[in-house]
């Protein structure tokens, strides 16, 4: 599978391009579900902003919304990087086992979600 290299040149190589979306999600990190902010997703992966963020390599579960309101999907993950506190608790994760046509899945449901009204 190809990457894909940002515009900008910073030389960040990603299997998938990200969706950008602002949705409120939960992680549990097994000490129960904690809020958090969507900020991107991919098939392969996530960032979230977090009050009180996992530790990096952290095993997490994260539940997102998708499609219509009922719609929800919840994925293992792992934290593969935490942001210093002045970014406000940024983390990427990596999704676990998850099939890639089921990351295709997710990303379009929460595309056809946060598509503007017409």
């Amino acid at each position: 599978m190809g990457t894909v290299n940002p515009p900008d040149g910073c030389g960040e190589r990603r299997a998938y391009p990200r969706l950008q979306v602002s949705l409120s999600a939960e992680y549990d990190a097994g000490t129960g579900w904690r809020a958090c902010e969507c900020l991107n997703v991919s098939p392969g992966g996530a960032r979230l902003r977090c009050a009180r963020p996992p530790s990096a390599l952290s095993r997490i579960r994260l539940r997102l919304p998708i499609g219509d309101e009922a719609d929800e999907a919840v994925i293992d993950a792992v934290v593969l990087n935490v942001a210093d506190a002045a970014s406000g608790g940024e983390i990427s994760v990596k999704f676990v086992a998850l099939q890639p046509e089921v990351g295709l899945k997710l990303v379009r449901g929460l595309a056809a979600r946060n598509r503007p009204a017409a």
